[in-house]
Order: C-alpha cells, then sequence, then structure tokens
C-alpha cells in the first residue's frame, strides 16, 4: 500500500490537499486498487505536542478484483473519502502515539466501503534508535467472493532515525 497526501494551507485552520493511493492485497482477491481525490481539510490542533485533523474528499477509483475462483473484474468510479489523523507527543518520557483513519465509499460497481485504521506507539530509546508498535486493521464492506472482510495486523519494531 502507497498513500501520499499533500496538504497546502488557505487560511488556518482550513487547507486544500490532494489525496493518492496504490495498493495491492491477495488475500483479499485486490489485483489492484488506486484512487486520486481532491481533499479539503480543517486543523481542530497542530502544535509541537499534538495535532488533530479531519478531511474529506471527492474523487476518482479504479480496481481490479479476482475471486477464488479466478474471475476478474475492473471497475472505477467515484469514491467519497474521510481521512482523520492524530498524533500526540507526552515529551517526557519521548513517547508519541498516533492514529491514521481513512475511510472511502465507492460510489460505483460493489459500493464498498473501505475502512484503513492505523494506531500506533513510537518510544524513542536514544536520539539514533526507537521502538515502535503499531495495529493496522483493513476493513472491507463487500469483499470478493472469497475473501475475508478484515485483516488485522500488530507489528513491533525497532527502527534507527537519522536527522538532517
Amino acid at each position: 500500500r502507497y498513500r501520499y497526501n499533500l496538504n497546502y494551507d488557505i487560511g488556518k485552520p482550513w487547507f486544500t490537499g490532494a489525496f493518492g493511493s496504490y495498493e495491492t492485497d491477495e488475500i483479499k482477491g485486490l489485483e489492484y486498487r488506486y484512487s486520486v481525490v481532491p481533499t479539503m481539510g480543517y486543523r481542530v490542533w497542530e502544535n509541537a505536542g499534538k495535532s488533530l485533523s479531519f478531511q474529506l474528499g471527492y474523487g476518482y477509483e479504479g480496481d481490479e478484483t479476482k475471486d477464488i475462483n479466478n474471475v476478474k473484474q475492473s471497475d472505477g468510479g467515484g469514491i467519497a473519502l474521510a481521512v482523520i489523523q492524530f498524533k500526540y507527543d507526552f515529551g517526557d518520557p519521548d513517547l508519541r502515539f498516533y492514529l491514521t483513519n481513512t475511510t472511502s465509499k465507492a460510489q460505483y460497481g460493489r459500493k464498498n466501503t473501505v475502512t484503513q485504521f492505523n494506531a500506533g506507539a513510537k518510544y524513542d530509546i536514544t536520539d539514533l534508535l526507537y521502538f515502535n508498535l503499531e495495529t493496522l486493521i483493513d476493513y472491507e464492506s463487500d469483499p470478493v467472493e472469497g475473501a475475508e472482510n478484515e485483516d488485522i495486523q500488530i507489528l513491533i519494531g525497532l527502527g534507527v532515525e537519522f536527522d538532517n
């Protein structure tokens, strides 16, 4: 899954933006799904320690699926999109909590609603090394035949962060 969310301030707390994504998932029978959505957003808070923002948009999505019988279907059309982003930095200890929820509703074909929820915590062990714990929940209201509605992942990791 690849996502890019570009935002441009038009007068605080409002912003405009563009959201783009591309993903594949063999387990869900998703050969590919891409979307391009212009958005408008509102920042509830944004400072050094916390941020909360909401975005809404309407754009285009295309996808190709393959069911358990290897039958492929391609479709595309309009989608409505909502994005919620939340970050909170506790400061001392150097612990950050983050949450991103992206929900889209297809206005074509299966009329599928897709919710992708990421929540996690990042703890800086040193200036260079950090520990990360994250939960990913991916839910589809109308999956292809033979696929489950939800996919849940828990990620545990260590990372190295290089400052400029």
